[in-house]
């Protein structure tokens, strides 16, 4: 297991502020997602980032490539891909 700190922000957060203030009611600021690939529609392909099975936000177009081939390979085993989120309530 390793962790790594990119600072990249999510894109979709507006869509979801709902959960987000649910989620962040719940476990506070900072929080673990789950990173899933869009299997299949108009934004198939995109990674999705889900906490507590809500949805909160997509991991940005940009860098998605990026992300794929390291959810794809840690599903293939069987574990879930997971990232940290810190929820920045200023913006």
């Amino acid at each position: 297991m390793s962790e790594a700190s990119f600072g990249y922000e999510a894109t979709g957060t507006l869509h979801h502020v709902g959960e987000l203030e649910w989620i962040i009611k719940v476990w506070g600021d900072l929080f673990t997602a789950e990173l899933v690939i869009e299997s299949s529609g108009p934004y198939a392909g995109a990674v999705r980032l889900l906490v507590g099975g809500k949805e909160v936000g997509s991991v940005s177009h940009g860098v998605s490539a990026d992300y794929r081939p390291v959810v794809e390979a840690l599903n293939a085993r069987g574990e879930a891909a997971t990232c940290r989120i810190s929820a920045d309530r200023d913006e």
